[in-house]
């Protein structure tokens, strides 16, 4: 009996440290990526852009419809500097090689900010292999694997402004708290 009492105190006092340990990491990565200057504007290169359909499958045909609702919008970029992308390889630049070519981290486009970039014609004004202006952070939500983009411009034509961009993913994350 007083094995399990103890058992039972022993579950509910690391129930409690583990909870306020993940309130804590949620309120970081929250804060952090809540605030807009905490996110970069960058002058790259799009290189790719795909996304996965209804049965997860990856799609790289961006100027189909099917884009407009999918939950999962890749864009692969290319930075044009050591400086710009170390950050997010998560080392400094002089950690990089020092023949390095390929400067070029995928981003997520967020499912709402996917339909505002699609009903502002982004993707059928676009090009793959085009310079493009965009916002984004080098903190990644949920120790997932992409970076989330709260603003795009091409040609002076603003797709996706940094309010509604912004907006969409402090919405995102306090529907979907990491479990971390």
């Amino acid at each position: 009996m007083k094995k399990r009492f103890i058992l039972v105190a022993l579950i509910l006092a690391l129930s409690m440290l583990l909870t306020s340990c993940l309130d804590g990491y949620n309120d970081l990565m929250y804060e952090y990526l809540s605030d807009s200057n905490n996110y970069m504007q960058y002058e790259v290169t799009l290189v790719d852009i795909y996304y996965r359909d209804e049965d997860g499958e990856i799609c790289e045909d961006y100027k189909s419809e099917d884009i407009k609702n999918s939950e999962h919008v890749y864009f692969s970029v290319y930075f044009h500097s050591k400086h710009e992308v170390a950050p997010f390889l998560g080392l400094n630049e002089d950690n990089l090689q020092k023949e390095c070519d390929e400067y070029i981290v995928n981003l997520q486009i967020e499912p709402n900010n996917n339909k505002i970039l699609y009903e502002n014609g982004f993707y059928s004004d676009i090009e793959e292999n085009t310079d493009i202006s965009l916002k984004t952070s080098n903190w990644i939500y949920m120790d997932g694997f992409f970076f989330y983009v709260i603003s795009v411009t091409y040609n002076d034509t603003d797709y996706l402004n940094e309010s509604d961009g912004l907006e969409n993913i402090v919405a995102m994350m306090k529907e979907n708290p990491s479990l971390i």
